[in-house]
């Protein structure tokens, strides 16, 4: 998986516009850490552009969007030197892409790369541990109270315990995009994918990603789980 991320990464580095180069990163990072001394409340940041435009902004992990702001911080991103002309058109649907904190792929390329890179499948253990429940019952004396139980309680862990049920899963990283459209009412509306196993497997026009554009999914063979489980005569045991 991570390989054809590279390939990915490569191809649209190719075809991205020179202006989403490391010069924008190196402004935006030298601005970030200007910005970062100011006080915690956003202000308004010096700015001579006279027309409409759209401020670059950027957060720690180099996720970065336009938006139409002069404030030092905008929903935990900061303002880089670089801006684009836009129009009232364009400066709402750039509002709309802020509101959802979405990030365009071809804008995000390397910061993605190191996110997808981060991330391994890993495989986790199913072991058995034993709780107690209060539960209602006759006392002595025909008085009702309550009496503490053990039950036998599941879960999963990265390491293998000594409780081991023997099933394993392995825990999966699938990715998301977005696609934002025009609907009915002529409102923009951000329509999420399907899970993909790559992010290079994203439909087309689905040009937008989330910082936690990611999700773990277990596969492990759920009958065995069940079967384990409706064992009563094993779980009678185990909870000895």
């Amino acid at each position: 998986m991570i390989d054809n991320n590279k390939k990915y990464v490569e191809e649209k580095i190719k075809v991205n516009n020179k202006k989403m180069s490391i010069k924008r990163f190196l402004a935006a990072g030298l601005m970030v850490s200007n910005l970062l001394t100011l006080s915690g409340c956003a202000k308004e940041v010096p700015c001579e552009v006279t027309e409409r435009h759209a401020h670059y902004y950027t957060n720690e992990n180099n996720y970065g969007r336009y938006i139409v702001s002069e404030k030092s911080s905008v929903s935990g991103l900061y303002r880089s030197i670089e801006y684009i002309p836009v129009s009232k058109t364009e400066a709402e649907y750039l509002e709309f892409i802020n509101k959802k904190k979405l990030f365009r792929i071809d804008e995000n390329i390397q910061a993605i790369s190191d996110t997808v890179s981060s991330l391994h499948d890993y495989k986790e253990y199913r072991y058995w541990y034993s709780v107690l429940r209060p539960k209602l019952m006759v006392q002595p004396g025909n008085k009702l109270g309550y009496v503490y139980l053990p039950e036998v309680c599941y879960d999963w862990s990265t390491e293998i315990h000594n409780t081991s049920t023997g099933e394993e899963r392995i825990c999966h990283y699938v990715y998301y995009g977005y696609k934002v459209i025009m609907n009915e009412k002529g409102k923009y509306e951000a329509i999420e994918s399907e899970p993909v196993d790559d992010i290079s497997e994203l439909p087309e026009g689905y040009d937008y990603i989330k910082e936690d554009f990611y999700d773990i999914v277990h596969t492990y063979d759920k009958e065995a789980v069940l079967n384990f489980e409706d064992d009563q005569e094993q779980a009678k045991t185990l909870e000895k």
